[in-house]
C-alpha cells in the first residue's frame, strides 16, 4: 500500500471519527437539556407537595362551610 492511500484511507477515518464527535456531543447537549429540565420539574413538584401553604379560610358563597365551633355554645 502506497502512502497515497493510506492518507486517503487516514482523511476518510478521520472525517468519519469528526462527524461521531459531532453526533455524540449534540446528543450529550440534549441529554444535558433534558436532564435540566426534569431537574426543574422535580424541584417544582417538591415545592407544591412539601412547601409553605397558606392556612388562611377564604369564603365561597357557593360551597358555605361549616364552623367547628358552632355546636359549642348549645
Amino acid at each position: 500500500m502506497n502512502s497515497s492511500a493510506i492518507l486517503t484511507q487516514l482523511e476518510k477515518q478521520n472525517q468519519t471519527l469528526l462527524a461521531d464527535n459531532a453526533l455524540l456531543n449534540a446528543r450529550c447537549k440534549q441529554y444535558a437539556e433534558a436532564y435540566e429540565y426534569l431537574k426543574e420539574q422535580m424541584l417544582d413538584l417538591k415545592r407544591q407537595m412539601f412547601g409553605k401553604r397558606s392556612e388562611r379560610y377564604v369564603e365561597d358563597p357557593e360551597n358555605k362551610q361549616l364552623s367547628l365551633l358552632s355546636d359549642i355554645g348549645t
